[in-house]
């Protein structure tokens, strides 16, 4: 592993703290304190688990992911502020203005962000304030629910929201499909480069890196995107790193797990920053939650 490089992982509380096998949990618990400086909650700091009414704020999952960080010297990854597949149904199904949106938005990413920071000083380090914005066909921003509602400048919004609450946090755009040069790659650099001339409180670009063994891994392609978002005075981290080893469904072989590892090795060795993997664990499929992701992932992430 590079020097300074910081290793963090998705965590689960449930798993953590509730399991039905108390060692099981206790292990969970250890591989965490024994193999990572950061964790990410995979569910519970995003906005559909949290907001639960307009002046309803649910943490009880968030805060015991955050307290065990506090607790132990971890440091902690913020996931996700806003996401457009992620709109409280309450929001979607109420009859409410663009501006009344807007207002309640604010005051969510001000309570959400302030939470944390005041609760458990110096933690939440960073946040992946907007994640996936940018559309498939890398040429616009996606236009769904906050895009309709916040206008085409939500992201500034969010940004400049977030730091108002926590001046101390890094502020990251995440997004899949980057890794790679083209249009997507290229539309987010340059939505980037144009925030921070307006001044707009963004640090930097999570690439979250879902790669496969039956797809050849260009490494040279994920340095020169790393340097050139690098180059642009962007911090860039990878923040959801997974290799799928089972694509063809002829299962796992040790050629398999070993041509795995060498992508692994591969994208922490040209990585500056920091690398957070999906998961400690060597089946990532039997710890997501419910069918959305796994929807998501067939569409989209695992291309």
């Amino acid at each position: 592993m590079p020097v300074g490089l910081t290793l963090g992982a998705a965590f689960r509380p449930e798993m953590a703290f509730a399991h039905q096998n108390a060692t099981f949990s206790e292990n969970y618990r250890n591989l965490y304190l024994n193999q990572v400086g950061q964790i990410t909650d995979d569910w519970a700091m995003k906005m559909e688990e949290i907001w639960t009414g307009p002046d309803e704020f649910n943490f009880t999952y968030a805060d015991q992911t955050v307290a065990f960080a506090h607790a132990n010297g971890l440091k902690v990854r913020g996931h996700t502020l806003v996401w457009e597949l992620l709109v409280p149904a309450w929001m979607k199904k109420g009859q409410f203005a663009d501006a009344q949106i807007d207002k309640l938005v604010q005051t969510y990413v001000h309570n959400v962000v302030r939470h944390f920071k005041d609760k458990f000083p110096g933690t939440v380090v960073c946040w992946d304030v907007i994640n996936e914005p940018v559309d498939n066909d890398g040429k616009s921003l996606r236009k769904e629910f906050w895009f309709q509602h916040l206008g085409e400048n939500y992201l500034e919004k969010v940004l400049r929201w977030t730091h108002e609450a926590d001046p101390d946090a890094l502020l990251f755009i995440n997004e899949y499909g980057i890794e790679e040069p083209g249009p997507k790659q290229d539309y987010l650099f340059e939505l980037a480069r144009t925030l921070k001339r307006k001044g707009v409180p963004l640090h930097g670009i999570g690439f979250q890196c879902h790669f496969s063994i039956h797809e050849e891994f260009q490494r040279e392609n994920l340095e020169q995107a790393l340097d050139r978002f690098i180059g642009a005075g962007l911090n860039v981290q990878v923040t959801e790193l997974d290799v799928r080893i089972n694509d063809d469904k002829k299962g796992i072989t040790p050629e398999k797990l070993k041509t795995q590892a060498r992508i692994f090795r591969e994208v922490a060795e040209v990585l500056p920053c920091a690398l957070s993997a999906m998961f400690l664990a060597d089946h990532v499929g039997a710890h997501r939650r419910g069918k959305l992701h796994t929807e998501r992932q067939v569409a989209e992430t695992e291309n």
